[in-house]
């Protein structure tokens, strides 16, 4: 059962344990303040570490919003609208926010 996991976030506590209940098909988008962990270079390469096998997004409005669009394009991060966010989240079977 695919998941979407939205982490609003940045602290890395948050990110860790949704990192430890992705199963493989499940994507994480940064969305609100989780966003900025595309600014914490440590951060960012530890979700994607955890999460090599998963698609990373983030909420294009919060990531130009916050300055960070260069960011998004060096960590390879699609940037989604708030229609394909509304998209992802049919798409999936489930949605769990991380805070």
């Amino acid at each position: 059962m695919a998941t979407l996991h939205q982490l609003l976030s940045s602290d890395p506590r948050a990110a860790a344990d949704c990192a430890a209940l992705l199963v493989a098909g499940d994507e994480v988008l940064l969305v609100d303040a989780g966003v900025e962990m595309l600014g914490a270079t440590g951060s960012l390469e530890t979700l994607r570490h955890l999460v090599s096998d998963h698609r990373v997004h983030a909420l294009r409005a919060d990531v130009v919003a916050r300055g960070l669009a260069w960011h998004a394009e060096q960590h390879a991060v699609a940037l989604l609208s708030d229609r394909d966010w509304v998209d992802r989240v049919r798409a999936h079977q489930r949605v769990i926010s991380w805070r």
